[in-house]
């Protein structure tokens, strides 16, 4: 991708370019090079990089719960948060 006259770039922008593109260049069916990018680009380009969150999946050991409708997950709401001794 060639940056010639480019001035500008958003945040979100790059923020979905370094995603889609440059995060996991091996599930691309084609090569990405970058050519002519500004230094600002190209320093907003590293921040976002760096800023990638690694997520850990921690395997849940709760069980799932359904409800009917709204009134009932409030009232299951009611039984995990009341405290008689700080509401009455």
């Amino acid at each position: 991708m060639d940056f010639k006259g480019a001035k500008f770039a958003t945040r979100s922008f790059i923020y979905d370019f370094y995603n889609l593109f440059l995060k996991t260049p091996d599930a691309n069916t084609f090569r990405v090079e970058l050519t002519n990018v500004p230094s600002d680009i190209k320093a907003m380009q590293g921040a976002v990089s760096r800023k990638q969150i690694r997520v850990n999946v921690i395997p849940s050991q709760s069980q799932e719960v359904a409800f009917k409708d709204v009134n009932d997950l409030l009232d299951y709401f009611n039984t995990l948060f009341y405290n008689p001794k700080i509401y009455d």
